[in-house]
């Protein structure tokens, strides 16, 4: 979380499914104000809220009006949806934070008939047409990418 150097922000976890960045955030002491939990899964819904006692929605991050936050973060949830939805998870994502979205994608040849990779360049055209600010961060686990993108105040 070295990107956000907010202190008392509010967090949405777009396909948080059990809760567990929840967990990770209290851990590690990140000084969050609040924190939401988005899945379409039902069932992991029910087990994010048992766990957590926070706010957990089910929610099509792709086709519904999502609550707007400071920092939205996404892990893994995007890596067995198609490149369209892919892009309009970002989208939504990225319009619906305050100061950003930190998300990660499966990185290489898009081969597989079961996950989503991309390389990060794939994605610039998004990103400028979105006016994001984006930092990558590669190499820190093999077929991996990260990328923040910083809403630029105007």
């Amino acid at each position: 979380m070295s990107c956000i150097e907010d202190k008392d922000f509010s967090i949405v976890d777009a396909g948080c499914g059990f809760g567990d960045l929840h967990g990770y955030l209290k851990q590690k002491s990140i000084p969050f104000t609040s924190y939401t939990g988005l899945d379409l899964s039902p069932s992991m819904v029910q087990i994010a809220r048992e766990k957590t006692g926070c706010e957990i929605m089910e929610c099509d991050i792709c086709r519904e009006a999502l609550p707007q936050a400071d920092y939205y973060i996404c892990s893994g949830a995007m890596n067995i949806l198609s490149r369209f939805e892919t892009y309009l998870f970002i989208r939504n994502c990225y319009e619906a934070c305050n100061k950003g979205f930190v998300f990660n994608l499966l990185m290489g040849e898009d081969d597989s008939l079961v996950y989503n990779h991309f390389y990060p360049g794939e994605l610039q055209d998004l990103f400028d047409e979105l006016g994001a600010e984006v930092s990558v961060k590669t190499g820190y686990l093999e077929h991996d990418f990260t990328v923040f993108m910083k809403k630029v105040k105007v």
